[in-house]
């Protein structure tokens, strides 16, 4: 459901605040908890794009919690050095 919400954003204000709020939620959720580790200079415009094309090109995850797909995407493209 969030990929079709992201993937009609563009055409609704609605939508598009929903799916922002929800992939920056995500995001910011993971980074204030140490998950990921993204660059200071990734900016919002990057993080929604990055979300969008994920979930675009993997109708195969469609049907798995939004989260859990947008938290691995983040997990691999900012991992934490350790």
């Amino acid at each position: 459901m969030l990929a079709t919400i992201c993937a009609e954003a563009h055409d609704e204000a609605r939508r598009a605040d929903f799916c922002t709020g929800y992939v920056l939620a995500t995001y910011d959720t993971l980074a204030i908890n140490g998950f990921i580790c993204p660059n200071p200079n990734s900016s919002t415009d990057q993080v929604m794009a990055l979300a969008r094309r994920r979930l675009a090109d993997h109708p195969e995850d469609w049907d798995k919690q939004p989260s859990y797909v947008l938290s691995a995407t983040f997990k691999k493209v900012f991992p934490c050095k350790r």
